[in-house]
């Protein structure tokens, strides 16, 4: 539900709903394993094909194979031109590959690495807020759990937010109210 004007509490409400929904789905849980097991593969794929694409130990000089004779004249705008012997060029092209092996194998183990506390963090056995000392006014259970939650409205560049404490009680009592923070 989007509201254009007025009170954002509704909105408000709407929104930590639906976040407590997702969180109890576990889809919360399986999009960010999913997102960090294909950012590891990425990270792999840096680290063992396009790291070590220069594998067959020839250098090359304008996308031509160099003979141990050659001498490649390198332009650049960077700084990073001149001549090269066959030697020289092979050097280059390993530096370059040991640096996108090193950027990929960091990146798969950090992936790796954040899997563990997301899979806590997300998991649908935690509650969804802070569990509220009060009863719920509704059902009386000892069931309320809130949560600072903010509602985002985009129009063009413009964001929009709205930010309240929301206090839910179970899917089946229903209760919900927003205070501004």
């Amino acid at each position: 539900m989007v509201v254009t004007h007025g009170d954002k509490s509704q909105a408000i409400i709407d929104t930590a709903i639906k976040q407590r929904e997702r969180l109890r789905s576990g889809r919360s849980q399986t999009a960010a394993v999913l997102t960090l097991l294909g950012l590891a593969s990425v990270g792999l794929l840096l680290a063992l094909v396009v790291g070590s694409a220069h594998a067959n130990g020839v250098p090359t000089c304008n996308s031509q194979p160099m003979s141990q004779t050659d001498v490649c004249d390198v332009f650049a705008s960077n700084g990073g031109g001149g001549t090269f012997t066959y030697q020289q060029m092979l050097d280059r092209e390993s530096a370059e590959d040991t640096h996108w092996q090193v950027i990929g194998w960091v990146m798969t183990v950090v992936c790796l690495l954040l899997i563990v506390p997301v899979v806590g963090n997300l998991s649908p056995s935690k509650p969804w807020g802070q569990p509220v000392t009060a009863a719920c006014p509704r059902c009386g259970r000892q069931t309320t759990q809130e949560r600072l939650t903010t509602h985002t409205i985009r129009r063009g560049r413009t964001t929009y937010s709205y930010t309240g404490k929301v206090t839910l009680c179970t899917p089946e009592c229903g209760y919900a109210t927003v205070r501004r923070s």
